[in-house]
């Protein structure tokens, strides 16, 4: 199982929590980065091949309401962030994975904030997995929104 953070404190808690509750700790692998940074996408992918072998299920559950320092919601490196983390990410992240997805006839599911409900990332993150669901479905992938 592959967990993601940026903090690598709180991913820590994670995974004490997981172990806490029978996981074993061999198979969780921690992955640190900021979803904004394009690099970071790539970076879970490649450690999750690396260790794993395979993927079968990818969640996308990060999003991000404001750009920290920033008090002005619509300013355009707000906008710019906020779609960053809660729509490219997302996916930059199947883009990767849904080749191995497609020969293990897996899953995804991208979950959406609350907060973000009446937003436009939320219908952005609607429509794309709408279009991706539609296009892998018939190739084995299951690609669910939340």
């Amino acid at each position: 199982m592959v967990i993601h953070g940026h903090d690598a404190s709180q991913l820590q808690k994670t995974r004490n929590i997981m172990v806490a509750e029978g996981v074993d700790p061999s198979r969780i692998l921690q992955v640190i980065g900021s979803t904004v940074a394009e690099e970071t996408s790539q970076k879970i992918y490649d450690a999750t091949m690396a260790k794993f072998h395979r993927i079968d299920v990818l969640v996308n559950n990060a999003g991000a309401e404001m750009k920290l320092g920033t008090t002005d919601a619509k300013d355009i490196e707000n906008l710019d962030f906020i779609y960053g983390a809660n729509v490219r990410s997302v996916v930059e992240l199947m883009r990767l994975c849904l080749p191995v997805l497609v020969k293990s006839h897996g899953n995804i599911v991208n979950v959406d904030s609350v907060n973000a409900a009446s937003g436009m990332n939320c219908n952005a993150l609607k429509a794309v997995t709408r279009n991706y669901a539609k296009e892998y479905g018939p190739n084995g992938v299951r690609i669910n929104y939340l």
